[in-house]
């Protein structure tokens, strides 16, 4: 009985032994990689579409005007990142461009048949175009609750690049009081919107395992931006004539520049899933998501000449907003 006891005892006492030994060479959690990681490198490719405020959109004879709307555009991410002391610093860029063009018609036998049969727009012509870059460097804390849920609290600062391009073209089909033959008024007026800014930034990442290597993640992020925009108006009328002359009634451009700030709100929600390698040391992610950045009054433009014309009260200056939000599908890798 002491043999079989004694023998008991050693069998016990190697299993907790073999028990502890494994538990402390493989990951506590699925999350264990990115407490031990030293660098980590991210790219996402980026299918967004986006909405625009306060873009001025003239209407034609009959009463319609062009659609600005959305198309899906394609855009890229990428960010490295390093640990050091539970401290996670990581840079990120991204890049995005897009654009949207329309163009509506009314009959020119409609209008100049009309009561009063003096003057009518018969087409309007508009595009929008928008190039954006962003620069964001944080650091972070990553807190995990359990073995499946991990939170991560980061602030830094956000460095904004865009850049926006609004042109739109009239033409206008009206009686010549001399001849009293149909002629041609055509506008031309080309805008230019960028900033250049930089503020501060800061939010939370969240990840909840589920099981397989499955996960949900999210990142909600918060940011105030101050800058400089540069606001910019080419503006040319000209009448057009039946006996093929023309007259150039105005060819001006104006801007200006001015400093402000604006705010911004990110949302990213998604599945990912992860992959850990033990001989390389090294872990594979993937993951899909929605993701909507919302901008508060960066778009700017001004019709300068329309300003003039009517005493000060310009066409369209009030301050617009801008919302990118689309699909992003990534790879990570943590070292």
């Amino acid at each position: 009985m002491k043999t079989w006891s004694r023998i008991s005892h050693i069998v016990s006492s190697a299993s907790l032994f073999l028990m502890a030994h494994a538990s402390a060479n493989e990951p506590s959690s699925l999350y264990q990689k990115e407490f031990d990681s030293v660098v980590s490198a991210e790219v996402d490719y980026l299918l967004w579409f986006s909405n625009q405020d306060v873009l001025h959109t003239p209407t034609v004879a009959t009463g319609k005007s062009p659609n600005l709307s959305s198309k899906w555009s394609s855009g890229v991410r990428a960010a490295m990142g390093g640990q050091s002391a539970h401290w996670d610093i990581e840079l990120c860029y991204t890049y995005y461009s897009t654009s949207s063009s329309d163009t509506v018609n009314a009959n020119i036998d409609t209008i100049l048949s009309s009561t009063p049969s003096t003057a009518g727009i018969f087409e309007v012509g508009e595009k929008w175009h928008l190039h954006f870059n962003r620069l964001d460097l944080q650091l972070s804390r990553k807190l995990l609750f359990g073995d499946h849920f991990l939170l991560e609290p980061f602030f830094g600062v956000e460095g904004l690049d865009v850049s926006q391009k609004f042109n739109h073209n009239i033409n206008t089909i009206f009686l010549d009081l001399t001849t009293a033959l149909p002629a041609t008024n055509i506008v031309d007026s080309r805008n230019r919107n960028s900033l250049l800014g930089i503020g501060p930034r800061a939010g939370v990442k969240v990840n909840l395992d589920f099981k397989a290597g499955f996960g949900l993640y999210g990142n909600v992020g918060l940011n105030i931006l101050w800058g400089k925009f540069k606001i910019k108006q080419d503006y040319n009328q000209t009448d057009y004539y039946s006996s093929g002359s023309s007259t150039i009634l105005v060819d001006q451009g104006k801007g200006l520049s001015q400093e402000s700030s604006i705010f911004n709100a990110d949302l990213e929600l998604g599945f990912n899933w992860r992959h850990f390698f033990p001989q390389q040391n090294l872990e594979l992610a993937l993951k899909i998501g929605w993701e909507y950045h919302y901008y508060v009054d960066i778009v700017r433009f001004q019709d300068f000449y329309l300003q003039q014309m009517s005493l000060g009260t310009a066409s369209y200056t009030t301050n617009g907003n801008l919302a990118l939000s689309g699909l992003t599908i990534g790879v990570v890798l943590r070292y």
